[in-house]
């Protein structure tokens, strides 16, 4: 069934059933003849190709890499993607996520190492705001091994046009394999 409101996009419902029962049927959902969302009966399993989200590593690895906000990511290797394009690795926006719509959105990251001699915090921030600081280590002097490493999740509620970045509060190494920064669209 096609559906139309106005002069907008158009809205396809199609039903496809593959042999004769009923466990087998896919219901698939498109907007301007793109595939949006796909419901499997047979296991109640749910796609989505075009979510919005992201996988990005860091470009420049090493020790004594510098405080701050990091900008320096790009959506390369193994796994890694930018669908929608709402992760910007270049421009103003370089190094954040801009949210395309209202919604719920998950994001997590393992940006660097705490490197030999430093603390090492990772903070999640909206708009330049912290959020949530996920990662702390405090050095005492030998208690910590450097390299350490530990990775921060979090669910949080983005309006559109606002912008999600990690901030890094100091010194630390990266490895340009291992180091990432993902997040995509719950709903």
């Amino acid at each position: 069934t096609r559906q139309g409101f106005g002069s907008g996009p158009q809205y396809d419902l199609q039903y496809h059933c593959s042999g004769t029962a009923a466990d087998q049927a896919r219901h698939r959902f498109y907007t301007d003849n793109v595939l949006r969302m796909e419901i499997h009966d047979a296991y109640g399993g749910v796609t989505k190709p075009t979510q919005p989200g992201f996988y990005a590593r860091r470009t420049t690895g090493g020790d004594g890499r510098a405080a701050g906000a990091i900008t320096e990511w790009h959506i390369s290797g193994t796994g890694s993607y930018n669908e929608g394009g709402h992760f910007k690795t270049s421009g103003a926006d370089q190094g954040k996520f801009v949210a395309p719509v209202t919604g719920k959105y998950f994001f997590s990251a393992a940006p660097g190492y705490k490197q030999t001699g430093h603390n090492f915090n990772v903070y999640f921030r909206i708009n330049g705001t912290n959020v949530s600081e996920p990662v702390r280590f405090i050095d005492g002097g030998d208690d910590l091994a450097s390299h350490s490493l530990a990775a921060g999740s979090i669910i949080i509620h983005m309006t559109a046009g606002q912008k999600f970045d990690v901030y890094i509060g100091y010194t630390h190494h990266v490895n340009v394999t291992l180091n990432f920064f993902c997040g995509y669209l719950i709903g």
